[in-house]
């Protein structure tokens, strides 16, 4: 499902309350604060959804062929979601 998806079926949820220009401008904002808000490093929490939130890996030990010597990567982030246990389980009971 992607963004078009998502808002025609919030529309149809919705019965007329908004417009589908309307739910577009909310979706995308909605979007934008979270992107913004996991950029800073915060973690966002969803009720009902679960976590986004961003997490370090360490450095890994790789073999470089081209050197024929162990070397160590950088740390990175990564965006990690964590479901709630609500959506969990209604994932569980499908």
């Amino acid at each position: 499902m992607d963004n078009r998806e998502v808002i025609t079926e919030l529309s149809n949820k919705l019965e007329g309350t908004f417009t589908r220009k309307e739910v577009t401008k909310v979706v995308d904002t909605l979007l934008k604060v979270i992107t913004e808000s996991i950029s800073k490093g915060e973690a966002i929490n969803l009720t009902g959804l679960g976590k986004f939130a961003i997490k370090q890996q360490p450095p890994r030990r790789y073999y470089n062929v081209h050197t024929t010597q162990i070397e160590h990567s950088t740390t990175k982030k990564v965006v990690v979601f964590t479901p709630n246990k609500v959506l969990y389980n209604q994932l569980l009971k499908n």
